[in-house]
C-alpha cells in the first residue's frame, strides 16, 4: 500500500511541478526517429551534417566570412530543422545576418535516435557542452548560444558549467521549473529509476498557449517528427535535478543575457523568467524583453518579427560593444 501513495503522491507532484513545461498531448510515435532528409534542402540555406556525439543528428549552416556563430538548442518535442520552416525562419534570417548556425536533435527527438521523447537533461547539458567545444576548436568569431524553452534551461546549465566563450546568451521562453524540497524531488528520482520511460498523467495543454496563430497550430499538429505525447519521467527527474543545480551557481552568471517571454505564455511560466532576471542583473549585463499577450513560442505567434528584431537588435550591439 505504502508504495503505490508514493507513486501516486510522487506521480501528481512532478504534474504540477512541470505544469509549465508541457507538449501537445496528441498522437503516439514511433520509437526510433524517421530517415534523415536530404542535406540539400529546395530552399537555401544549404546545411551540411555536423557531428557532435553518437546518436545525435547535427547540423551546420556556415556563411562565408560569418561575423558570429550561433548554437541553438531546440526545446521539447521541437526539432532543429524547424528553425528553417518555422519560428519565423530564424536560421535563414541569421544566415541573411552573416551569422553561422549550428543545431543537433535531442536525443528522443527530430532524427536522433532514442526512444521518441525520452530525453535525460543531465545528458543533454553534457551534450551541449560537447557541442560548444567543438565550436571553440573550430571557429574564431563570438559564439552566442540560444536556446528555446527546455532548450533554454539545457542552455543555461551548460554556461554556468563552464561560461568560457560565451559573448552572450538568448533564451526564449525558458521552461525553468520551480524549486522543490530535495525529499520530493528524491521520489520523482525513485520513479523515473522505475519507469523512465512511463508518461506523467498531466491534464492537455491547452493550444493557444503556444501560438494565437491558428494555421502554425494546424502545422505543427500534422507534423510527424514533432513529439506529440505526454512527459515521460525521465525528463521530469532529469529537469528538476538540472534546474536544482543552477539553482546553487545563479551567483556566478557574468555573461550578457537577453530573456525573451510571452506574458500569456501557460507553456512555461513567464514569472520564472522575471525571477531569472532579477537574480542575475546584479552582476550580468541583462535584458528581460516581456511581450503582451505573447505565447510560449514567440517566433511562431503574431509578434515574431519584433520578437526577431529583438534578437538581431540585441546581438549587433554586442558585435560592436
Amino acid at each position: 500500500m505504502f508504495p503505490t501513495v508514493l507513486i501516486i503522491a510522487g506521480i501528481i507532484l512532478t504534474a504540477l511541478l512541470l505544469w509549465g513545461m508541457r507538449t501537445l498531448p496528441l498522437s503516439s510515435h514511433p520509437q526510433q526517429p524517421a530517415p534523415l532528409p536530404p542535406s540539400q534542402p529546395t530552399t537555401p540555406p544549404a546545411w551540411r551534417t555536423w557531428s557532435v556525439a553518437p546518436g545525435i543528428s547535427g547540423y551546420a549552416w556556415e556563411v562565408a566570412q560569418p561575423r558570429a556563430v550561433v548554437l541553438l538548442q531546440h526545446g521539447y518535442a521541437d526539432y532543429a530543422l524547424r528553425f528553417v520552416s518555422e519560428h519565423h525562419q530564424l536560421i535563414p534570417r541569421l544566415c541573411d545576418a552573416g551569422i553561422s548556425v549550428y543545431a543537433y536533435d535531442l536525443h528522443g527527438h527530430g532524427y536522433s535516435a532514442g526512444t521518441r521523447g525520452v530525453v535525460d537533461v543531465r545528458q543533454a547539458v553534457a551534450d551541449h557542452l560537447v557541442a560548444r567545444q567543438l565550436l571553440a576548436t573550430s571557429q574564431s568569431q563570438p559564439l552566442f548560444l540560444v536556446g528555446h524553452s527546455l532548450g533554454g534551461l539545457i542552455t543555461a546549465a551548460s554556461l554556468l558549467r563552464d561560461p568560457a566563450g560565451a559573448a552572450g546568451v538568448i533564451m526564449m521562453s525558458p521552461a525553468l521549473p520551480h524549486s522543490f524540497p530535495a525529499p520530493l524531488r528524491g521520489i520523482v528520482n525513485l520513479l523515473a529509476r522505475m519507469a523512465p520511460q512511463r508518461a506523467i498523467p498531466l491534464p492537455a495543454a491547452p493550444e493557444a498557449g503556444l501560438s494565437r496563430d491558428a494555421d502554425y497550430i494546424a502545422r505543427a499538429t500534422a507534423d510527424p517528427i514533432i513529439y506529440h505525447d505526454q512527459v515521460p519521467l525521465l525528463v521530469a527527474a532529469s529537469a528538476l535535478a538540472v534546474a536544482a543545480d543552477l539553482d546553487t551557481r545563479y551567483h556566478t552568471w557574468r555573461t550578457a543575457t537577453l530573456i525573451q517571454h510571452g506574458d500569456a505564455d501557460s507553456w512555461a511560466d513567464p514569472r520564472a523568467s522575471t525571477q531569472l532576471a532579477e537574480r542575475i542583473s546584479a552582476n550580468a549585463d541583462c535584458t528581460l524583453l516581456m511581450y503582451p499577450d505573447g505565447r510560449h513560442n514567440l517566433l511562431c505567434d503574431i509578434d515574431q518579427a519584433r520578437v526577431y528584431a529583438d534578437i538581431l537588435t540585441w546581438v549587433e550591439k554586442r558585435l560592436v560593444a
